[in-house]
């Protein structure tokens, strides 16, 4: 059987040049993204400044299902403030978050927040009882 050309394409095949280019580019720029993490190009430098009068918490808890308490009310769990699809913004001052989950000790860190501050919390919750609580604190030195 005579194979037909396909316009498009490179040689008849089903699988177009564009299509190959995009995938290309694609995968280029997946594997550029996680060199440039790797290599600690600042993106999650300690308290970058940024324009915003808020401060900024990147919350990188695992397990991502803890929740989160910000001064003792629920906000959510910590996927939801991981950068994908946003952060949490809390208004500058002294703070307290706290993230709980069933069978892992519970975290709180005391966070005295400036305006225009990334905070990049990235913390594992140590397996254990949730009543038994880890203490830190972020301050910034003046």
């Amino acid at each position: 059987m005579e194979r037909r050309f396909r316009p498009g394409t490179r040689d008849g095949s089903r699988f177009p040049l564009s299509r190959a280019l995009l995938l290309s580019v694609l995968i280029l720029g997946l594997v550029v993204m996680r060199a440039a993490r790797a290599a600690g190009d600042g993106s999650y430098e300690h308290s970058r400044p940024i324009d915003s009068p808020q401060a900024v918490i990147d919350t990188d808890i695992a397990p991502e299902k803890a929740a989160i308490y910000l001064d003792d009310n629920k906000v959510g769990i910590a996927d939801d403030f991981d950068g994908h699809p946003g952060y949490l913004l809390i208004s500058p001052g002294l703070h307290t978050l706290e993230f709980q989950i069933k069978g892992y000790q519970s975290l709180r860190i005391k966070i005295d927040a400036r305006p225009g501050r990334f905070y990049p919390i990235d913390r594992t919750l140590k397996k254990g009882n949730i009543t038994d609580v880890r203490v830190e604190s972020w301050v910034e030195a003046e």
